[in-house]
């Protein structure tokens, strides 16, 4: 009797244990981003002389935003990354360090374009963080940008 009560309890133990080792293996789902996401161009302008533009963005959704990633475009270049004008090195992510953009919350930002001295429009891809920065595909904006030229 013993020795089936033993029998069982090595049989489980190792199933627990091969379970654990296989878990990390199993596909899952990729992190999405919330279904009510929504980040638009609120108003912008350009300073042609200096190539900056500012932009103003608003979240229209109803959940909080970590940060977005924004391109441009002109007539020779398809998407180039945007880089804000304060930082030193390219980066196409912007990051709201520590503030999140809330609903109804606007931001404005500053990007340089003198790399490709034109831009006629410009995408951008609103953020969220799960386990890692995830892009919200179903919330991509592609607006066109006059006077940028």
């Amino acid at each position: 009797m013993v020795g089936y009560a033993l029998l069982i309890v090595i049989a489980v133990s190792l199933s627990v244990i091969v379970y654990a080792f296989l878990i990390r293996y199993v596909w899952r789902p990729p992190e999405t981003c919330d279904e009510g996401v929504s980040l638009i161009v609120e108003d912008y302008n350009c300073d042609t002389t200096a190539n900056l533009l500012n932009l103003t963005v608003k979240n229209q959704g109803r959940y909080s935003l970590d940060g977005f990633m924004i391109h441009g475009s002109n007539k020779t270049v398809k998407w180039f990354a945007m880089n804000q004008a304060t930082e030193s090195e390219l980066n196409e992510e912007v990051l709201f360090e520590g503030d999140r953009l809330n609903a109804s919350m606007s931001r404005n930002f500053l990007f340089d374009y003198t790399e490709h001295n034109s831009i006629n429009r410009i995408e951008i891809k609103p953020l969220q963080a799960g386990k890692k920065l995830i892009v919200c595909e179903n919330a991509i904006i592609n607006q066109d940008v006059r006077g940028c030229d």
